[in-house]
């Protein structure tokens, strides 16, 4: 998972151990298919190595063929994760057809009450006049209505993302107010959750063992 700077990265004095901390973005990207659940793995796995290109004619060892990468990659537009308000510029009661203008895309899944983004790993929750109640945003690999999540393109300022453990996030953010066991009104499978002002922390168990960010809530 790139730890490439971000549009409203503030600064780069902890840039060093947030970068540390990602040490589970692999494991997530290796276990995109939720802990062996089929779905795409394929598009998850990393291409194969096969065997070098050989020997030239002149005798020296030939340069390998370039390898293409299967890893799911971030699309649409980058945003940032604002407790209480939303993604960017897509607020709480923003309307759809604001959403689909900032994401740059028409909703590719609806359904009563919501607007899925499944490929860019978030919901939208709607009400009955379609305007935005609530968001759910999704590391990938999650499934959600039988579909695997892809990667969210964007992160808690300055640079807290997916993937990341939950100390590396306390780091960030503080400590959160309350620390709940259980996937209670979170994501089926959520280990463990914290509340913050404005939006709810998930945390799910990931095959090493580690707890990693995993999800979020606007509003909590």
């Amino acid at each position: 998972m790139s730890t490439s700077k971000r549009p409203w990265t503030l600064g780069s004095t902890r840039g060093s151990s947030l970068g540390a901390a990602l040490v589970a973005a692999p494991v997530l990207l290796s276990s995109a298919c939720d802990s062996g659940k089929s779905g795409t793995a394929a598009s998850t796995s990393p291409a194969s190595t096969g065997p070098t290109s050989g020997t030239s004619t002149s005798g020296t060892s030939a340069l390998p063929t370039p390898i293409g990468s299967r890893w799911p990659r971030p699309s649409g537009p980058q945003f940032a994760i604002l407790a209480g308000q939303g993604i960017g510029p897509i607020r709480l009661r923003a309307k759809l057809s604001t959403v689909e203008r900032h994401m740059e895309l028409a909703c590719p899944a609806r359904a009563p009450g919501v607007c899925r983004y499944a490929e860019r790993g978030a919901e939208f929750f709607l009400d009955g006049e379609d305007r935005v109640e609530r968001m759910h945003l999704h590391r990938v690999g999650r499934r959600v209505a039988g579909t695997q999540m892809g990667i969210f393109n964007g992160a808690i300022p300055p640079d807290l993302q997916f993937g990341m453990l939950p100390e590396a996030v306390m780091e960030g953010l503080g400590k959160p107010t309350r620390v709940i066991q259980g996937d209670a009104g979170a994501y089926p499978g959520t280990v463990e959750q914290h509340e913050y002002a404005g939006m709810v922390l998930e945390y799910d168990r990931m095959p090493s063992g580690q707890l990693v960010l995993s999800g979020i809530r606007i509003p909590k």
